[in-house]
């Protein structure tokens, strides 16, 4: 659950979080009961061609990161 401050990026982007808990789950990673909840906190500044979605705080960082592919081929 957010703060209030940032909407949930199930409420931001809808099928794009769809369709990342459907790929975790296809994984069988227990994140994807998560996604829903997440915090969408802008995209990321990095770079101006930066196409990243940040749910969390900019400048945070994370332990791990999930690659997650459909018939093959890369898609997050």
């Amino acid at each position: 659950m957010t703060d209030g401050l940032y909407p949930q990026l199930a409420d931001a982007f809808p099928a794009l979080a769809s369709e990342i808990a459907e790929l975790l789950r296809a994984d069988g990673e227990p994140l994807a009961e998560a996604v829903a909840d997440l915090p969408y906190y802008g995209p990321c500044t990095c770079t101006a061609t930066c196409i990243n979605l940040l749910t969390a705080p900019h400048g945070s960082s994370g332990s791990s990161m999930i690659q997650l592919e459909r018939d093959g081929m890369d898609v997050i």
